[in-house]
């Protein structure tokens, strides 16, 4: 698991899912690839938190997560087109586990 956040292996998982949904058809490692030499982190400011999902056998069951943002710049525009896809599928459907506490919630904005 990772609390921080990791936009090339989100969006890999985003064009895993849509693949298989047929909604997109987008090679999940060159997403991931790619991402990793177009995106720079520019800015962000993330914390760390616990969240309680249940209680079993009376312990209770928590996730973690993180909350905050990160601001990123584009460096390659020749996947601008499929970026804004995976980001608008993200922005609606939200990523990653445990989406049901309210982790995976994605916010995208332009900075300018």
């Amino acid at each position: 698991y990772k609390l921080l956040p990791d936009l090339p292996l989100a969006l890999a998982l985003l064009a895993h899912d849509l693949r298989l949904r047929g909604v997109l058809d987008a090679n999940p490692r060159r997403v991931r690839k790619w991402a990793e030499l177009a995106l720079a982190e520019i800015d962000y400011r993330v914390r760390p938190v616990t969240a309680l999902y249940t209680v079993r056998d009376g312990k209770p069951a928590v996730e973690r997560g993180f909350i905050g943002y990160v601001s990123y710049e584009l460096l390659d525009s020749l996947g601008r087109e499929l970026l804004s896809k995976l980001l608008g599928f993200a922005q609606r459907l939200g990523l990653g586990k445990s989406r049901s506490l309210g982790f995976g919630h994605v916010e995208v904005a332009p900075l300018a």
